[in-house]
């Protein structure tokens, strides 16, 4: 959530915002009524759409209408050959016409308009990435195809603006130590830092960009207050091996999506990325070790 936003709010609501957020993302091809949902932040239906509104901005029914685009949008770019009524279905509309009608209000071009012009294969056949090449050749990295199995963590979350913004993940990641730590939950080497990245950040706004500073935990624990917990899912990832700068990562996710997965036999579903940060690396060094994580399936 914001930065600004928590100061002051209590610690309830902000584990409540968060449980909803969880389950929207993980249920957005169901039924997601204003009942339902009040039952997920056990508040009344009748509070809890003015509660949502003044915490995060927007109304409920907007963020979840633009969670299912979104996420039906990442599905135009990142897999040509998904139906467009298959996407629709998928991210929760009743028809491939409310859709349609929807996307292009949202988007201002037809969904079919937005996959010929965003497209992986588009970028690929523009050679978008070739042209970014004098700014990453540079840039050593391997890639590995790994079968992971569920990963527990908690997380602390922030909406808003990140690109480039170090001393933001430092913050997040430090409160979340303190707070961790005093729960017995920090346990290196064993314990390791991840970031989710819940928004596409060429989709979204950046004031809406959702992120999880997360450490992981050997079981799933019960938090509350401002901190959250979660499964990653396991499954098949593209796991892209790097040492990076703080000025580096986005040649990094260049690569991995431009260069090694448009390349693979493999395209992205729709898990979560997420980048890793090895608990053994050496602060000393400049560059850090970083293991960025895409989901994937076989074609």
């Amino acid at each position: 959530m914001d930065g600004q936003k928590l100061n002051g709010l209590n610690e309830q609501y902000v584990s409540c915002i968060n449980k909803v957020q969880d389950y929207i993302e993980s249920n957005i091809a169901s039924e997601l009524s204003l009942n339902v949902i009040s039952d997920v932040a056990n508040f009344s239906p009748f509070h809890f759409h003015r509660v949502f509104k003044a915490v995060m901005g927007e109304s409920l029914f907007h963020f979840i209408q633009r969670t299912r685009l979104e996420r039906a949008a990442g599905f135009l770019v990142k897999d040509g050959d998904m139906l467009i009524s298959q996407i629709a279905a998928e991210c929760g509309f009743l028809n491939q016409s409310v859709f349609s009608k929807a996307f292009k209000s949202y988007f201002g071009c037809s969904a079919s308009d937005f996959r010929k012009t965003h497209s992986m294969d588009c970028i690929k056949a523009t050679g978008f990435f070739k042209k970014q090449k004098d700014n990453t050749q540079k840039l050593e990295y391997s890639v590995k195809v790994e079968d992971l199995k569920d990963i527990n963590v908690v997380y602390i979350r922030y909406t808003g603006p990140y690109k480039g913004d170090s001393a933001l993940f430092s913050y997040l990641f430090e409160k979340l130590y303190r707070w961790a730590d005093s729960k017995g939950l920090i346990h290196f080497p064993d314990t390791q830092a991840i970031v989710i990245y819940h928004d596409n950040y060429d989709i979204t706004q950046a004031s809406k960009l959702r992120l999880s500073a997360c450490f992981t935990v050997k079981k799933y624990f019960e938090a509350d207050g401002e901190f959250g917990s979660m499964i990653i899912p396991g499954g098949k990832y593209g796991v892209g091996y790097f040492e990076l700068d703080d000025t580096q990562y986005q040649q990094a996710w260049d690569l991995m999506y431009g260069q090694w997965l448009t390349g693979s036999r493999y395209r992205p579903d729709d898990r979560n990325s997420f980048e890793l940060y090895p608990a053994n690396d050496s602060e000393q060094n400049r560059k850090k070790k970083v293991l960025i994580h895409i989901p994937i399936k076989d074609f």
